[in-house]
């Protein structure tokens, strides 16, 4: 026996995947903004060879990551049919790791960021980082000649009791690694890459 509620019932909403098109497309207006701050603004700003270019180039490319927060909140706006932090947090996976058998919450999960982290300590504490980098240099030569923020050029008297760069570390990190690339990238662009690359 059915009861009908007199309501239709409401039916999931649809996960729309991006296309290839607009995922590159998505990519270019946050990607492409950086290299020309980097290294074609920057050089114009302050002279090469100085701790004024890599503060330079440290302060547009953090206006790049900026960029990027105010692309992903544009297309959050957009694309939730309720533009709410709960709506928000299921769309870009902020939520508790999921047992893929259960399927239910379990936080043991995150027991697995610990060799994470110590397979990051062990390439940054080793050559391998740098062999890498290097090795990117064999098929784009080009690479070598362009700018580069060396954290060492910073280590200048001038820069001595500098405290005002402590709040631009601060904003660097937040916008980077949180409000930036991490927002755009893994809570934007990954869920809607699916129907284009598979699972």
């Amino acid at each position: 026996m059915t009861i009908s509620t007199g309501k239709k019932p409401t039916a999931p909403a649809a996960d729309t995947q991006y296309s290839l098109l607009k995922i590159l497309t998505i990519w270019a207006v946050v990607a492409i903004p950086m290299p020309i701050l980097a290294f074609i603004v920057a050089p114009m700003l302050a002279p090469e060879g100085t701790w004024q270019l890599g503060v330079t180039i440290w302060l547009l490319l953090i206006g790049g990551m900026i960029w990027q927060f105010i692309v992903s909140v544009i297309i959050l706006y957009r694309e939730l049919d309720q533009f709410t932090w709960s709506a928000i947090k299921e769309r870009i996976w902020l939520q508790a790791p999921q047992d893929p058998k259960t399927g239910k919450a379990n936080y043991k999960l995150y027991w697995w960021l610990i060799p994470a982290f110590l397979a990051f300590g062990f390439f940054e504490a080793t050559p391998i980082a740098t062999i890498i980098g290097e090795s990117i240099l064999i098929p784009l030569p080009i690479l070598a000649s362009l700018p580069s923020i060396d954290t060492q050029a910073l280590v200048v008297p001038e820069l001595v009791g500098a405290w005002w760069l402590l709040p631009i570390a601060i904003v660097s990190c937040i916008f980077n690694y949180l409000l930036g690339e991490e927002l755009l990238f893994r809570g934007i662009l990954l869920p809607k890459m699916r129907g284009v690359f598979g699972q």
